[in-house]
């Protein structure tokens, strides 16, 4: 298969596919499609920046390859994967997150995802995982832990509580948690009981530890 060399980056020749990019940051998305473009000339690049146009875009296009940011316009959080796997059940999902840790990528993989990659990382590393998808490899492309912690791998939390866990992780107040989510404060104080209670932490503080 011929190759080619995009800003030092070494790749097959891409075959036609069709990607899709949810994000509600007008100049991420910008940046991410001149990024592609240049990597897969002959991919179809798609943009949304809710999970409502996404959840439409996927009812006609259904993309090969949907790249998915957690914080959305009318979305938040752990939901947002169940959603889009919902959305396009045949859809390589790659989740993009600026807050959330590697270590809970197996909560992603329950919810439908299949890849992860940090935002605080570089452009490179969603090129590891989407080269061998959007080439037509066989292999599938591994997570890449772009960081080691000391977050245990394996949590028992419902989507809910994943949801709230990614908020207290923003720096979010138990009442805006509440607001966004449309859950009660009380609701929402149990939810963050169980959270300290799995990661065996009593502040926010020492939470906010466990992942910065």
């Amino acid at each position: 298969m011929p190759t080619a060399n995009i800003g030092g980056y070494t790749m097959p020749k891409p075959i036609p596919q069709t990607l899709l990019i949810v994000d509600d940051h007008h100049m991420l998305r910008e940046s991410m499609v001149d990024f592609l473009t240049a990597l897969y000339p002959a991919v179809t690049l798609l943009e949304a920046d809710s999970m409502a146009a996404a959840q439409h875009i996927s009812s006609t296009a259904q993309p090969d390859v949907v790249l998915l940011d957690l914080h959305l316009q009318d979305v938040t959080g752990f939901s947002a994967i169940s959603g889009m796997r919902k959305a396009s059940p045949g859809s390589y999902i790659v989740v993009l997150s600026g807050v959330v840790d590697q270590s809970l990528f197996p909560q992603m993989q329950e919810l439908g995802a299949n890849a992860f990659v940090s935002k605080s990382g570089r452009r490179d590393d969603i090129a590891d995982v989407l080269n061998p998808v959007l080439t037509g490899q066989t292999a599938q492309p591994r997570p890449r832990i772009l960081a080691q912690s000391s977050v245990p791998a394996k949590l028992q939390l419902n989507t809910q509580q994943l949801m709230v866990l990614e908020q207290l992780l923003g720096g979010k107040s138990n009442k805006e948690i509440a607001d966004t989510a449309g859950l009660s404060p009380g609701t929402v104080r149990n939810y963050v009981s169980d959270i300290f209670l799995a990661f065996n932490v009593h502040t926010r503080s020492q939470l906010m530890a466990l992942f910065h």
